[in-house]
Formats: structure tokens, sequence, C-alpha cells
């Protein structure tokens, strides 16, 4: 595979060995391993090697594994079918994983499902680009994946409520994953207002199951009637002491 890097009217192209470019940039190969041959070539079309000049007024030197390693590091890959799609593929997992993050369901006001996303940019035909951030892609995509899949970008409101016993295991969690809005102690625990990303809702339900052993409640606010048991996470049963007042 080809790796071109061009400096004026000249294109400097190197052979490497097909996916060596990107395990050399990451430092999981040397060099010498990515490279077919050492040869920088004007045209390797027509096997016209590059001259000293060409390479000094390019590189500032004539020092042939300096400009090698530049044009590795720094050139424009020509990728195989199969890297491409790995990198598409790669791409569309991270536009996927933003619109799980940041956008819920307007209605219950949690997060919707990834599988939905992957299925709803297969429905509307979605062109992905390996080499544009997915965030901006993602806002491009919006207007046509919000027709078939009501979303909303917002954060998931909640009530969590914590026994003191626990305070000391959840304060991590709580840092992490959570903004506390307010906060109040009351004689059986910690009743806090916070907000979640919604990409975050399950693992922030996961890790405070784990260190509290299912000993707490989150609740959702503004959940419609009816829509409560999917949304709320009382793991154990609730205290009958009274919360304190807000």
């Amino acid at each position: 595979m080809l790796v071109r890097f061009k400096s004026g009217k000249v294109t400097f192209e190197v052979v490497a060995h097909e996916g060596a470019a990107m395990k050399f940039r990451d430092g999981k190969i040397s060099l010498h391993e990515a490279l077919v041959s050492e040869e920088i070539y004007a045209n390797y079309g027509k096997r016209e090697r590059a001259s000293s000049e060409q390479l000094r007024t390019a590189f500032e030197t004539e020092n042939v594994q300096n400009c090698l390693e530049k044009i590795l590091r720094q050139g424009e890959v020509q990728l195989s079918v199969a890297e491409r799609k790995a990198k598409v593929d790669k791409k569309r997992a991270e536009i996927i994983t933003f619109f799980n993050k940041y956008y819920v369901d307007p209605r219950s006001k949690v997060p919707i499902p990834a599988t939905r996303f992957e299925n709803g940019l297969t429905q509307i035909k979605a062109r992905i680009d390996p080499d544009i951030p997915a965030e901006r892609q993602a806002q491009d995509l919006y207007s046509k994946l919000s027709v078939i899949i009501p979303m909303r970008k917002m954060t998931v409101d909640g009530i969590l409520q914590v026994p003191h016993r626990h305070m000391g295991a959840v304060g991590g969690i709580v840092s992490q994953y959570l903004q506390v809005s307010r906060e109040q102690y009351t004689a059986d625990g910690c009743v806090m207002e916070v907000q979640a990303v919604p990409g975050e809702y399950d693992r922030v339900l996961q890790e405070l199951a784990r260190v509290t052993q299912g000993d707490f409640n989150f609740e959702v606010v503004g959940v419609q009637p009816g829509m409560a048991s999917d949304v709320t996470a009382p793991l154990k049963k609730e205290s009958k002491s009274k919360k304190g007042k807000k």
C-alpha cells in the first residue's frame, strides 16, 4: 500500500505493508517493519525515485530515515478496501455512541437503545465519512434520523436516595457520573437531585448497585404514569422512613 506526502509540487510516495502505517503510528512496529522497501519515490507508478535535492527542499534534510519517518507519520495512507471498511465501521460506531450518550426519548426521558440508532442509520442510508469527527456527522444526520426516531438532546434528571452507610462508597460514583444540583441529609441518608448523561444512565445504576448491593433508589423526574417500572431503580425494598423535606 502507498503512503503519499505532498510538499510543493512534488508528491512523495513510499510503499508500506498493508495496515502497517497505522501500526507504526501507534508505536506497535518499527519503521523498518512497516516498509516494503526504504525507497522514496516521486512517482511510484513510473518507479521514479525522489532526488536528494527534492528531499532537501521538502524535508530540509537528505537523511532518508528521517524523510521516511515523516512521510509514514504524516502522509496520506491509501487504504485497502478492507481497511477503509474497518475505518467506516469504527466511525459509524462512534456516531451511534454519540447519539446514545446525548439523546433521549422525549416522552419517557430515558436513553434510546444503541440498536435503534444503528437500525436508523441503515434505514436512512447514512453515508459515513471515516475522516470527519463523529460529533459533526451526528449533527448533520440528526434531521433525517429524528424523523424516524423521536429524540431530544438532554440529561436524565433524577432523585437519588442513598442510606448514610453507603455514602462513602457512592461518593466517587456520583462525582464521576453525575452532576448534583441539590442535596439534603436526613435521618436515613442523603437525597440528591442529580443529572446524568443519557448514555451513562445504565452504567450509573450498575455502579450504584455494585457498591450498595442494591440499597439505593433512583427515580427519573417527570416520567409519565405507567412508565415508572422502566426508569426507576429501587433495587431493594425501600426504607419506610420518611424522606427529608426539601
